[in-house]
């Protein structure tokens, strides 16, 4: 009887510890400064608790330092306690936190879609103040397929089901999610065993949200179907994003002011497909606007154009139908309500046009321009085509300390202590989304 030897047992695959998968998804973002400032958006709950620990050794590796910025957006009574216990939590790791608090009035509807913009501007607004080129977020993957979801159920397209990108590249900050292939599960098993706290929202479970009703309904779709989907759409919305540049490449105008001129050779000659991607990226760019526009409103509008409508909006810009060419503007409505800017301070108004005061002493007053003070500019600026009403419209008026008359923001165009430039907080391009298979498949689901 001959013997044979017992069969070399199955290697065991097992999975690498949280660090190195993080460490994996943070080098798809390479490369960065050679001592990293990270700014990190904590809310208080485990997936962004555990971010802000990953996070920070990351960057000790490496000589930097992590920022932990927490928003207090002051909607419970209990968030103000929260936001220092979550403080607490950061500084015991060893992270420098800041405490930002959404001021003012409160939304009395749409409140998840209108912290969410008040969150980032606050968060964005803290990265630029502290110099950090780099803001992460906390979405797993169970964001993203319940992003997918949502989508899907409200008509989305490639747009929409494409999902969030784990990277998105704004004028001076980048906005990464490097934990978009982990699980929530994966994430809080390792807080455990790390012993770190988080918080759990109760507005998670609050039945009048989308998310929560998803979440608790039980019919969530068969594994993969969704990732599927996700997948399919990217690519497509990569393929549309980069014929779409090459389109504006050659037909795309953008006006300093604000405003973009599309050649009607290079529109007639698009495909649907690009006509829409170049629509989206258009209202984008010229409102400063984070909420993308639907698919159908967007084939709408098209629609519309081939009709021979002259005019039509959408996603709070102006589409001018012109034998000229299609003209996109900002829509005067849903602006930013009155502030003030003191002697040598910056703003971003309404996401798109950047306002600085060089004077040292009085503060300018700012809200939405009128009739009024576009007829005080000069008539050579006022010629009609050259900048169209509704263009001016659209822009702010300023007021001087201890001046009643306010005037339009092309006044300040040859200085007077003003400086503005147009600066929108989203790009015309879709650089940031084409990268999303290399920041994305890299990474081992856990």
């Amino acid at each position: 009887m001959n013997a044979h030897p017992p069969a070399a047992a199955e290697p065991v695959q097992r999975t690498p510890p949280l660090e190195v998968l993080f460490a994996r998804a943070m080098a798809c973002f390479e490369p960065f400064e050679a001592a990293p400032l990270l700014a990190v958006a904590v809310s208080g709950g485990s997936d962004s608790m555990a971010l802000a620990a990953l996070a920070a050794d990351w960057c000790r590796a490496r000589g930097g330092r992590v920022i932990g910025l927490i928003v207090d957006h002051g909607l419970r009574a209990e968030s103000a306690g929260e936001a220092r216990r979550t403080a607490g939590v950061l500084m015991a790791l060893g992270i420098d936190t800041r405490i930002l608090c959404w001021q003012g009035p409160k939304p009395r509807s749409r409140i998840q879609e209108r912290a969410r913009d008040a969150r980032l501007d606050l968060l964005v607004g803290a990265c630029r103040q502290i110099g950090a080129a780099h803001l992460l977020l906390g979405h797993h993957c169970g964001d993203q397929e319940e992003t997918v979801a949502m989508r899907l159920e409200r008509g989305s397209g490639t747009q929409g089901l494409s999902g969030m990108s784990a990277c998105r590249e704004l004028d001076d900050l980048r906005l990464l999610r490097p934990l978009l292939r982990f699980t929530r599960a994966g994430l809080r098993e390792w807080l455990r065993r790390a012993g770190i706290g988080w918080i759990d929202d109760p507005s998670n479970r609050d039945r009048r949200f989308w998310r929560a009703r998803y979440r608790s309904s039980g019919s969530r779709s068969p594994p993969g179907e969704l990732e599927t989907i996700r997948n399919a759409s990217a690519d497509a919305r990569c393929d549309n994003e980069m014929r779409r540049d090459a389109v504006a490449a050659l037909g795309v105008t953008f006006h300093p002011l604000g405003w973009i001129d599309v050649d009607p050779a290079a529109w007639h000659a698009a495909p649907v497909d690009v006509r829409a991607a170049l629509v989206a990226a258009a209202i984008r760019c010229v409102t400063g606007t984070f909420i993308p526009v639907r698919r159908d409103a967007v084939d709408r509008l098209l629609a519309a154009f081939a009709r021979g409508e002259p005019r039509r909006t959408l996603g709070h810009a102006i589409f001018a139908n012109r034998a000229c060419g299609l003209r996109i503007m900002r829509e005067p409505r849903h602006l930013p309500m009155a502030c003030d800017l003191a002697g040598g301070g910056k703003l971003l108004w309404d996401n798109r046009i950047f306002i600085e005061s060089t004077e040292d002493q009085p503060t300018a007053g700012i809200r939405p321009a009128d009739r009024q003070s576009i007829a005080r500019l000069p008539a050579e600026i006022r010629r009609k085509g050259e900048f169209p009403v509704d263009a001016l419209l659209g822009m702010p008026a300023l007021r001087r300390s201890g001046c009643d008359e306010w005037q339009h923001m092309l006044a300040f165009r040859g200085g007077g202590g003003i400086i503005w430039c147009f600066r929108p907080a989203r790009a015309f391009t879709g650089v940031s989304f084409v990268r999303k298979a290399v920041a994305c498949d890299k990474i081992l689901p856990i």
